[in-house]
């Protein structure tokens, strides 16, 4: 090795190969399928692939060395995280990734190959580092995909505050006619917080209240002060087919 290639494996701690090379050879293996080879490739070097992968994932970034897309990419790379069991990857791509769509098609494409990436999506919510970034990736999902998730997505909606709770109440509104679901809207339609206030109103809004509901609602609305909120909760006292009632009034 010449003096200047030791000096700079020295300072980076790195081998002797390039780690651009080395990352690209490695997507290379794993979009032919050879997955073991990879992470037999990468197993020393492991701890760069966030970064790398950040770097041609974000606009503008690198030029990619292969011909690939940016989900595929973010798939790849999920997988081979997965494979070696890199949690700490995995939060890194989600923390500092801008596009949280490429990381749902990639989570999306490899909850359908193993049942691992449930559950380490599962963990990650559970994880105050990442917590609101996972939020912002299952946001992009479509419903089918978040059902295996739902009972922590419902745990985040009930127990955190402020922007942890308002995304995983906007998660909750697309299954809100769930019974479980719409309990969780019931009982958040008097809560401190405005903004959980409005997400769980305009939810309600698109069902048919039954008489539990109507009587929370209009219990709610005796102690609304914003104009825009009473509105909402006299619409759903009228109900989606425009009954009259005394009490919205």
């Amino acid at each position: 090795m010449s003096e200047r290639k030791a000096e700079w494996a020295s300072q980076e701690g790195l081998s002797e190969k390039d780690p651009t090379k080395l990352f690209w050879k490695v997507v290379k293996l794993l979009r032919e399928g050879n997955t073991k080879e990879a992470v037999e490739l990468s197993k020393d070097n492991i701890y760069l692939f966030p970064h790398l992968a950040i770097k041609y994932l974000k606009p503008g970034g690198g030029i990619p060395l292969e011909p690939i897309t940016q989900p595929t990419l973010a798939y790849l790379m999920l997988k081979l995280f997965t494979e070696v069991n890199c949690i700490e990857c995995i939060k890194q791509l989600i923390r500092e990734m801008p596009d949280k769509i490429s990381l749902a098609v990639g989570l999306i494409r490899l909850m359908k190959e193993t049942k691992k990436a449930v559950e380490i999506i599962k963990a990650l919510l559970k994880d105050k580092d990442v917590t609101t970034e996972m939020l912002d990736v299952l946001s992009t999902m479509p419903d089918e995909n978040l059902e295996p998730l739902l009972d922590e997505i419902m745990y985040i909606a009930k127990n955190e505050i402020d922007l942890k709770q308002h995304k995983a109440l906007e998660i909750l509104t697309e299954f809100v006619d769930s019974r479980e679901v719409r309990k969780i809207f019931a009982s958040f339609i008097d809560d401190w917080d405005p903004e959980v206030r409005r997400i769980s109103i305009r939810a309600l809004m698109r069902v048919e209240p039954d008489e539990e509901l109507l009587e929370r609602v209009k219990s709610a609305l005796r102690d609304e002060d914003e104009k825009e909120l009473k509105a909402m909760l006299r619409r759903i006292i009228r109900g989606k087919h425009g009954r009259s009632n005394k009490d919205s009034a």
